[in-house]
């Protein structure tokens, strides 16, 4: 269930398009990933009978998915870029797609589902789903298990 909440994230994305000397299309990378607006900085709470302070939600969120967005980026613009280089004229553009989406928001969790492909000019290769829980009052993400 959404709730009014999701108001305070907003997505960002990176789209390009590599291309060859002679302007060929060699791998197309797409994703998307969501950020949070600006938000007011938190008050200490009282965790686990220990008083600690609470980091805003900002603080983890927005560099967990940057650095998993550039992170993947890196691999289309190597790898996946070199291996394109290698097909053979007439072979598709390599593609790279990934996307985390809002799965789920409520007043104190909120839940972002990942999804995404790999295409090398042949074959596309699904990204193996996953699922992160984020607590929005401690700014911490939830063990797996959890």
């Amino acid at each position: 269930m959404l709730t009014e909440q999701t108001e305070l994230l907003t997505g960002k994305t990176i789209r390009e398009t590599l291309k060859s000397d002679d302007g060929r299309a060699l791998v197309v990378l797409n994703i998307a990933y969501p950020a949070c607006a600006e938000q007011k900085p938190s008050r200490p709470r009282l965790l686990s009978g220990k008083r600690k302070k609470s980091v805003p939600l900002q603080e983890t969120l927005d560099p967990f998915y940057e650095r998993a967005a550039a992170g993947f980026a890196a691999f289309a613009r190597g790898k996946l870029l070199d291996k394109s280089k290698a097909n053979p004229n007439g072979t598709p553009p390599c593609g790279a797609v990934l996307q985390w989406k809002v799965a789920e928001e409520t007043d104190d969790l909120l839940t972002v589902r990942l999804e995404g492909s790999v295409f090398d000019g042949r074959d596309a290769y699904p990204i193996p789903p996953d699922v992160r829980v984020w607590d929005k009052k401690t700014g911490s993400l939830r063990e797996k298990n959890a």
